[in-house]
């Protein structure tokens, strides 16, 4: 992790790991990184965002600027996305796919009514 292989956003803030030794819940370590310098960091904070699947805006305590740095994919306007990639369509040589995640929750987004 701390790549991505795309144009497009981060698809969630915490993955799983799987080895030998077992199964593992991998924090994005930039997150991590910068919720240390904003002295947010504690092993609840890492509870709290495994529980919610790295989501930020559900979790208290995680500052602004944060939240909006590490929007994931089903934290972006859909409209967003499509006018990012109606901007870079013109320097792309063949084509370029771009994946919209339209619901959240189990519930449809407001662009896709």
């Amino acid at each position: 992790m701390g790549t991505s292989p795309c144009i497009e956003p981060m698809y969630k803030n915490v993955f799983a790991k799987s080895n030998l030794s077992g199964d593992f819940m991998v924090l994005n370590p930039h997150l991590v990184a910068d919720l240390k310098a904003a002295g947010s960091w504690s092993r609840e904070m890492a509870a709290r965002l495994k529980a919610v699947d790295g989501e930020l805006e559900l979790v208290d305590g995680v500052p602004v600027e944060l939240v909006e740095r590490y929007r994931t994919a089903f934290g972006i306007d859909p409209h967003r996305l499509i006018d990012a990639a109606a901007r870079r369509a013109k320097w792309i040589d063949q084509s370029q796919s771009c994946s919209i995640e339209a619901a959240r929750n189990g519930e449809e987004c407001e662009a896709c009514q």
